[in-house]
């Protein structure tokens, strides 16, 4: 389960339904999904999509954690606005890396490297 298959579902339920999901894949679910509020220009499920990454932040990771919440608060702002291609790129940006830290993971390792927008 990626995200892909929940555009269907309201944003609640579908957030919901990703929180089921490991910590790796729950984030790459979240920003599928919101790639797809993108695209469908539904800033009700960005808004939803960032403010559930916002929740997940634990910000023991001191300076790391605060680049995310400020670039989360960014997109926020972008969506009021309606600037879905600005939001977009940066959640296209954040996926992308984060699959590349998976898939670069060492081999039976349990998790990921610990990414702190993921760590609740």
């Amino acid at each position: 389960m990626d995200g892909r298959g929940m555009t269907a579902a309201p944003p609640a339920s579908a957030i919901i339904a990703l929180r089921e999901l490991p910590i790796a894949q729950r984030l790459l679910g979240l920003y599928e999904y919101g790639l797809d509020g993108c695209d469908r220009q539904s800033d009700e499920q960005v808004r939803a999509v960032i403010e559930e990454l916002i929740g997940s932040l634990d910000f023991n990771f001191g300076d790391i954690t605060e680049g995310f919440a400020r670039v989360y608060g960014y997109c926020l702002r972008k969506v009021a606005e309606s600037d879905f291609d600005r939001v977009a790129w940066i959640l296209r940006e954040l996926r992308d890396t984060w699959a590349r830290a998976l898939m670069e993971a060492p081999a039976g390792s349990p998790e990921p490297p610990v990414d702190p927008s993921a760590a609740r």
